[in-house]
């Protein structure tokens, strides 16, 4: 059972060269962490979408890993119809013609009352990013997982064909850790909040869960409650330290010990910045 702790994020990203000699990772500090505990295989980001630094650190956090020799598996919150659009632009030059047969077999630029956030530029950047880290020899495949279910009754069946997704794409090869990012309520181990349904991460192994939270100090972020548009980031966390620590981490407020109540541990973004969608 993994206990809290907490970091503080640099947001002034440090480049360092890593194991393969042309990729350079840009890592906020204590990284390292993820990689410690020899059971842990599925890393889990819980965000709120809609902003430019969740998915910038999410990548470099892949990075990392990645750089460590390891063979990752890299799940995002896409529909799971735009697997080979994916997978066809992962593998592609990243010319500015891939990028385009992209956006239109992933029909990823949405009207703007839909776009919550996972079709954001800063997501799209996240991609191009992984096709580059793939393109100069990290061992990485990324796979879409949001797969429909019926939510008429319950979103339970909903949130386990995103476990479901993951599990099946995890074992088609022998990966070291399998890295998602994710909204973050999907990302509870818990039924935290009175919450109707059993979110995604309590149906995926916990033996070998990591589940870390995204939070930020405010700034502001593109949201869609109840339109979509670029607001102000609420419910700004004062959760900081310096190193990551074992055992029980400490918070500045009640507020911050509740928040992270689900989850294996949190990362403070610092203050973030809306990311609108691509249009």
């Amino acid at each position: 059972m993994f206990r809290i702790f907490a970091v503080a994020v640099t947001l002034a990203l440090a480049s360092f060269p890593v194991s393969a000699d042309d990729v350079l990772c840009k890592h906020p500090a204590n990284s390292a962490v993820l990689t410690k505990n020899p059971d842990v295989r599925f890393l889990i980001f819980g965000e709120s979408h809609g902003t430019q630094e969740a998915p910038a650190t999410f990548a470099e956090l892949v990075c990392f890993v990645a750089a460590t020799d390891a063979k990752v598996l890299v799940g995002l919150e896409l529909s799971e119809y735009t697997k080979t659009a994916l997978t066809n632009y992962i593998g592609s030059k990243g010319s500015a013609q891939d990028e385009q047969t992209f956006l239109s077999e992933s029909h990823w630029v949405l009207p703007v009352e839909q776009a919550d956030g996972r079709s954001s530029v800063a997501m799209l950047d996240m991609v191009k990013r992984l096709r580059l880290l793939k393109e100069q020899g990290l061992d990485l495949t990324v796979v879409p997982f949001a797969r429909y279910a019926d939510i008429s009754e319950s979103q339970t069946p909903y949130e386990k064909g995103l476990a479901k997704s993951l599990i099946e794409s995890a074992e088609q090869d022998d990966y070291d850790f399998v890295m998602v990012l994710v909204g973050s309520i999907h990302a509870l181990k818990t039924q935290e909040y009175e919450l109707p349904f059993e979110p995604m991460a309590m149906h995926l192994p916990q033996d070998s869960l990591l589940s870390i939270l995204m939070v930020h100090s405010g700034g502001t972020i593109w949201n869609c409650s109840p339109t979509c548009e670029r607001k102000p980031a609420k419910s700004g966390s004062k959760a900081r330290l310096l190193e990551f620590r074992v055992g029980e981490a400490e918070f500045s407020t009640e507020e911050d010990k509740k928040l992270i109540q689900g989850f294996d541990g949190v990362y403070n973004l610092g203050i973030v910045s809306a990311s609108p969608p691509v249009q």
